[in-house]
């Protein structure tokens, strides 16, 4: 039994020598670098008749003492860039600061004609360069937006699915429905709710955002939601082709349409679904 007992420790100190010769250490100074936009999507609200801005986080994943400098590539696709004038400016370069992981882009907007509730895109991406890799572009979301009261659309909710496609019962559950509270998110006119994406498949909750654009209720994009039997990809929600609307003077009952599986997925897009928000 002893023999048997050295025999088992001998052979556990031989795998655990052999697992960590074999353990890869990531080197965080002189490893590679990836250069990549912190998300895949932002908000550029133009307040009428004035200016917005919006600050876009760029990360790398290496460090450096030294500042590290690097291009940015504004799309000229007519489908990838919808700007129609100058309206938006956006700097040909971001800087990652020394003993930094992180450098920020800030892109500005003036309302001029052109500019208005229909939203407009562009993406940027990271020009390609030397000792470093590239990830994932970002698309900059332009568009008009009113001033609204702190207290509009604030506060508990009732959230019902109207319509839906993918979601378990016809669509009946492709947000979490129950009670949600509203709040003001990054700008006035912008409010974010706590709510799983189809719940049936995974419950866990994420923040989705309403923009409230001059009478125009737009979703931001939101997701992603769980892999599902048709797709290994997750599924997102977005701006519906047709807004719905509201009332500054009454916010009982808010009507939200939204586009469901917007890059297809699963079939999809699927236009113009909605839910509903009951004041409690």
């Amino acid at each position: 039994m002893k023999n048997i007992s050295k025999f088992l420790f001998a052979f556990l100190a031989i795998a655990l020598i052999g697992c960590e010769e074999d353990l890869v250490i990531y080197d965080n100074v002189n490893g590679p670098a990836l250069v990549a936009f912190s998300n895949s999507s932002f908000d550029l609200e133009i307040e009428i008749d004035a200016t917005g801005s919006v600050t876009v986080p760029v990360n790398v994943s290496t460090i450096s003492d030294m500042d590290r400098t690097f291009n940015i590539e504004v799309s000229q696709d007519p489908e990838e860039n919808t700007l129609v004038d100058m309206s938006v400016m956006i700097p040909s370069t971001v800087t990652i600061p020394a003993n930094s992981y992180t450098g920020e882009v800030v892109i500005t907007g003036q309302d001029v004609p052109g500019v208005d509730t229909a939203v407009e895109t562009v993406v940027l991406r990271i020009e390609d360069g030397a000792g470093f890799s590239v990830g994932q572009p970002t698309t900059i979301n332009v568009f008009q937006v009113c001033p609204i009261p702190a207290d509009y659309m604030v506060g508990d909710y009732s959230l019902f699915n109207l319509s839906g496609v993918v979601g378990p019962g016809n669509g009946t559950e492709n947000f979490e429905s129950g009670t949600v509270t509203l709040s003001v998110g990054s700008s006035p006119s912008q409010r974010v709710f706590s709510a799983a994406i189809y719940p049936g498949f995974r419950p866990t909750a994420v923040n989705n955002t309403i923009n409230l654009v001059c009478g125009n209720l737009v979703l931001g994009q939101t997701g992603p939601s769980p892999a599902l039997g048709c797709t290994a990809t997750p599924l997102l929600f977005g701006p519906a082709t047709n807004q719905t609307t509201y009332d500054l003077s009454d916010d009982t009952n808010i009507i939200v349409a939204y586009n469901e599986d917007i890059d297809g997925s699963c079939g999809g897009p699927f236009a113009n679904q909605a839910i509903l928000l009951q004041k409690l």
